[in-house]
């Protein structure tokens, strides 16, 4: 008989490592849209064969619901989720049905701490496995079993994402070259953000964007039209790679749309996988209101003021402030 697991507990593996990388990406009300409806898809069938009666761990995805509709108070939806995590503790001898309350109750939580979504994929994993396979089953049958629901995981995850957002953010292709420069000379023109004068042309526009770390662009499903970019890269050489830098640029007519924060978002979570530990920001304009608020909302650390350091176009000379976010440390920036 091999030994039980409660959870998976390597983050790293690589059917979890895409999955956990989308959901760092993600807000909080997507993540929890996303894991309410799976478990009560995917782990309350397995939580009603072992007992039909208990309704604690339904009340729980319940009470979350009633939570993002705005009709509750959230101490009435911890006291249920509470009592999901009792539920889970009173099927210690059915692994299946312990992980599914476990994981429900993790699910429940993501609308108070967004990390908390990765508990659907640490204990509804593996619950689904034990249910289809046995409790008893060897790791060398349960890990392929447990690849396949992450897969499906990562696909609903997608979808929910697609339903919620319609704008896509992925790494830029050749054919986006065009929308790119006409948004990047867009900021530079403007003269308010970007300390570049000189405007992309077409015979720089491609190397440009080729030399950086990534360049990812932010396309809207419906039209497929590219709405903003950003561009990350180290921040200094040497002893002082691992600090990495990012410029984000919008269309003008979008910019009421909230994509600055999804680029924000994706280039965190970028960041990481490109291996930098912190990101500083040298030089955000101290008139640009709106950057800084998103900055500092998604916990970015203001550093201090340089006095008179950005020439605007009209020849006024403004502040510049620096921020720095600690990519190892300050891990929870979903909204």
């Amino acid at each position: 008989m091999s030994q039980q697991r409660k959870l998976l507990s390597d983050p790293d593996a690589p059917y979890v490592q895409p999955l956990i990388q989308q959901i760092t990406a993600q807000s909080k009300t997507t993540l929890a849209n996303w894991a309410i409806d799976y478990c009560d898809r995917r782990l309350m069938p397995i939580w009603r064969m072992f007992d039909p009666e208990d309704q604690r761990p339904q009340a729980a995805l319940d009470a979350a619901r009633q939570w993002l509709a705005g009709s509750v108070k959230l101490p009435w939806v911890k006291a249920k989720i509470l009592a999901c995590h009792a539920a889970a503790r009173s099927a210690e001898h059915d692994p299946a049905a312990q992980a599914a309350a476990r994981a429900i109750g993790q699910s429940a939580s993501t609308l108070h701490v967004a990390r908390h979504s990765q508990g659907l994929v640490f204990y509804g994993a593996l619950a689904i496995a034990y249910h289809r396979l046995g409790a008893n089953a060897s790791w060398d049958k349960l890990e392929p079993c447990i690849a396949d629901v992450c897969a499906d995981m990562l696909e609903s995850l997608e979808r929910q994402i697609e339903a919620d957002h319609p704008i896509l953010i992925r790494l830029y292709g050749e054919n986006d070259l065009p929308d790119m420069m006409e948004i990047w000379n867009q900021i530079v023109e403007e003269g308010q953000a970007f300390p570049q004068e000189e405007f992309l042309t077409s015979d720089t526009v491609a190397s440009f964007f080729a030399d950086q770390t990534c360049s990812v662009v932010a396309q809207n499903r419906q039209t497929s039209r590219i709405e903003g970019l950003y561009i990350l890269h180290p921040n200094n050489i040497g002893r002082c790679g691992h600090i990495g830098n990012a410029s984000y640029a919008v269309r003008l007519e979008v910019r009421d749309q909230h994509i600055g924060e999804k680029l924000v978002r994706d280039s965190l979570a970028r960041a990481r996988q490109h291996g930098f530990t912190i990101m500083q920001f040298n030089a955000v304009v101290a008139t640009n209101h709106r950057a800084r608020h998103l900055y500092e909302r998604l916990g970015f650390h203001f550093l201090g003021t340089i006095p008179h350091g950005f020439r605007l176009k009209n020849g006024i000379v403004e502040d510049i402030c620096l921020y720095y976010y600690d990519l190892e440390g300050d891990t929870d920036v979903q909204g």
